[in-house]
């Protein structure tokens, strides 16, 4: 049995693939070409899928192709070549874990967790449905197992065309903890079904606060404030992948809430500009449930300028003076 070894450094910043080549593989050299999906902007609902295999790409995955919250997962994937069917490769994936303290790609996850569209075989002649799965074991400087630092979201090491024998634990190479620049990396066993298998993970964008799939790491600590373009993934001396900042987005949210004094049925209306809806509402401040006192627009991604009127009503007066409020995104 031919035993190939792998080293793929995924992931922020100084990202490294390169493979130790042994004596016998398929016909022609053995190749790898790493892929990330471009999720479109706006969302796609078929991005990467099997009819849309050019939406995995070699090139930066910038805002005008992408469009990733915090806290989401972005979609890899590593097509093989030339591999000999039955032979036993190892494959090191490596990922900076912060960049100047600050958390940008905290753990690894499923492939198609945020993408549920993802195809990692397409474009792939005959790649079909997945061969081999292995859950991807917590990381201890992440979650020790209480969700201490932060809560840890499930998910596999998929391989088409091959099969996983064994995930090792967890290194880092830059030493523990998360202060300055610092990575980590897990190492993976595979048998070749193929001569061409795929694998197929994501990474977790780290997120401020936490949702129910993983924990927060506070506000000013997470991968949206880190500038540039500091999610990458290499080929040594060949081949570079990377993220940009602006692909990832930190959802805003705008509450309105209405405080009469004294507390009474009377309805107050509203309208907007700037897209939100619903453009118009009212709101009162008593206690039957007929109307709400609050009026809260969620997961606003079209950062710009809202403006919300409070209509006039006699025998009612303003505390701040003016009908009008306007608020207005930094970005």
């Amino acid at each position: 049995m031919t035993r190939g070894v792998w080293l793929l450094t995924a992931l922020v910043a100084a990202a490294l693939f390169a493979f130790l080549p042994s004596a016998a593989f398929g016909v022609g050299n053995p190749s790898a070409d790493l892929d990330q999906c471009a999720n479109g902007n706006p969302l796609s609902a078929t991005a990467c899928d099997a009819s849309h295999d050019a939406d995995w790409i070699n090139g930066n995955v910038g805002q005008s192709k992408a469009t990733y919250f915090e806290g989401d997962s972005l979609p890899y994937r590593m097509k093989f070549d030339n591999l000999l069917p039955g032979s036993s490769h190892t494959v090191t994936i490596k990922w900076d874990t912060t960049k100047g303290g600050t958390h940008a790609l905290d753990f690894l996850t499923t492939y198609n967790r945020t993408v549920t569209s993802a195809d990692p075989c397409a474009g792939v002649t005959g790649c079909s449905g997945p061969t081999s799965t292995a859950p991807i074991p917590k990381d201890p400087q992440v979650d020790n197992g209480s969700q201490s630092p932060i809560k840890q979201g499930a998910g596999v090491f998929t391989f088409f065309g091959a099969d996983i024998t064994n995930v090792g634990s967890y290194s880092y190479p830059d030493g523990t903890g998360f202060s300055g620049d610092k990575s980590a990396q897990i190492t993976l066993t595979f048998t070749a079904g193929t001569a061409n298998p795929v694998l197929a993970w994501a990474g977790h964008i780290a997120r401020r606060r936490a949702d129910g799939f993983s924990g927060g790491w506070g506000d000013g600590n997470a991968a949206v404030n880190i500038p540039g373009s500091p999610y990458h993934t290499a080929l040594v001396n060949r081949q570079d992948r990377s993220l940009s900042a602006d692909a990832v987005i930190f959802p805003g949210s705008i509450t309105i809430i209405k405080d009469a004094v004294p507390n009474n049925a009377q309805d107050f209306s509203y309208t907007t500009t700037g897209g939100l809806s619903p453009a118009t509402f009212s709101l009162d401040d008593d206690s039957d449930p007929t109307l709400s006192n609050t009026q809260a627009y969620n997961g606003i991604i079209a950062f710009g300028t809202y403006t919300f009127t409070e209509g006039a009503v006699s025998g009612w007066t303003l505390s701040f003076g003016t009908p009008v409020c306007t608020v207005t995104s930094p970005g």
